[in-house]
Order: C-alpha cells, then sequence, then structure tokens
C-alpha cells in the first residue's frame, strides 16, 4: 500500500503568476522550493521534461512537464524510494489553486516525504504569488 500526500493553497492571482512559482524551480529565482530547510534542487539542465537531478540524497527526473501548469518528477535515488512528486496550477471558479503531490512506499522514506511536505515547500510561495 501506498502513501499520497496532497496539500494545495488557493490564491487571488492568475494561473499565469502562480505557475511562474514552478517555472523558477531549482533556478537562481527559485521562489518555491523550501531552501531554508532543504538543499536546493538541482538539475542538469534548466527545469524542462527529462531534467535529472534532485536535493541531496534524493534523485529524481522530470517525468512530466508543462510549463507554468505542472511538473512531476519520478523519483530515482535512494534505492527503494519509489514514487513521484508533483505540482499542478488549476483554475478553481475564478481563483488559482497551486497543489503538490507526493506518493511513495512507506517501507522507504516516509519520514523524507512526509516532512518535506508539511515543510515550508508550499508555505514559501504564499508570500510572492
Amino acid at each position: 500500500m501506498g502513501v499520497r500526500n496532497v496539500h494545495e493553497r488557493e490564491y487571488d492571482a492568475s494561473t499565469e503568476v502562480v505557475g511562474s512559482l514552478i517555472d523558477s524551480l531549482a533556478s537562481p529565482n527559485d521562489r518555491l522550493w523550501p531552501l531554508e530547510k532543504w538543499p536546493p534542487m538541482r538539475f542538469d539542465k534548466a527545469l524542462s521534461l527529462g531534467a535529472r537531478g534532485g536535493h541531496g540524497p534524493i534523485r529524481y527526473y522530470a517525468e512530466h512537464y508543462v510549463q507554468s501548469r505542472s511538473v512531476t518528477f519520478r523519483f530515482l535515488a535512494p534505492r527503494g524510494f519509489d514514487g513521484t512528486h508533483s505540482f499542478e496550477v488549476e483554475d478553481a471558479d475564478g481563483r488559482t489553486v497551486l497543489g503538490m503531490c507526493s506518493t511513495w512506499n512507506p517501507a522507504a522514506g516516509l519520514g523524507l516525504a512526509g516532512s518535506l511536505s508539511s515543510d515550508r515547500c508550499t508555505t514559501r510561495c504564499w508570500k510572492t504569488a
């Protein structure tokens, strides 16, 4: 049985403005990742489909990316850490929702993924959207 951890936040901002937070991931102007508490997210190239990298010992690649709308990362390491981490922007009756979802095998890495999702990862962007 796997774990699915979902966090969402609504904004009075356009999908373009909120979507730009996703596009900033791993850039010098990253406005979404909780840099104060987590190792920086880094990739072998700019955020795009297939970009490989991670943060600290957690390795992943961009399995799906639609600019300013969504990104899904597939975990590669550590061994046994099987799952995904994604961000998505949606229009919800005139408001914009930024969602973060992590799915993983609880036998490997429950503490790491669980603490990231409850950390400042989604809180940081609330101030900038």
